[in-house]
Parts: structure tokens; sequence; C-alpha cells
């Protein structure tokens, strides 16, 4: 199962670009989630750049996530004013769909 530590950090091999569109992504997880796990598996298949903070182990991330969805459940994206809360990739794509163009081809 991929690190699910919140990071900053730019990982190798990553361009400073790739970073920079991490910067303002966030998947919020929590660890032994099998929606977050699939979540988390999916992103990285798809290559999309995004922050991943475990609300178990973070509370400043669980905080956040609790402000932008007003809710308790994982995973959660939140890209901008973007949000997605409790999702499948299914239900994910379906919001994505929906998003404005930039994220829409940013994400897709």
């Amino acid at each position: 199962m991929p690190d699910t530590q919140a990071t900053t950090d730019t990982p190798p091999n990553t361009t400073n670009a790739a970073a920079d569109a991490r910067a303002d992504a966030v998947l919020y997880v929590k660890s032994g989630c099998p929606w977050c796990e699939d979540a988390l598996r999916a992103f990285h298949a798809r290559g999309l750049a995004a922050q991943v903070r475990d609300v178990i182990r973070d509370p400043e991330a669980r905080q956040r996530m609790l402000e932008i969805s007003r809710q308790t459940k994982c995973p959660t994206f939140e890209c901008g004013g973007f949000v997605v809360a409790d999702f499948d990739m299914a239900e994910f794509d379906a919001a994505l769909a929906a998003a404005p163009a930039e994220l829409r081809a940013r994400f897709s």
C-alpha cells in the first residue's frame, strides 16, 4: 500500500511542475480504508498528482477535510474550490465531468 503520510516534498523523478500541480490538489484518506486504497491506486495508475493526507494520523488534515466537506468520510478530494467527498472512482469521474474544463483536463 502506498505511504499515506502528508508530504509536500517532491518525490524522486518528479519535476517541479509536477510538484506545483500537487500543491493545490489534496486527497484525504484513512489508513486501511478500502475505498481510499482504490482511490490511491487509481490516482497512481492515471498519473494524477495530489498531496495525500491521512486524516487518522494528521489532525490538521482531518480538520481541513471537515471544513471543506462537512463530513468525516474518505476518500475526499480537494482542488481549489472543487471538492468530492466520500467517493468511489466512478463517483469521482462523474463529479469531475461536471467540473470546470481546467480541472477536467488536469484530472481526467
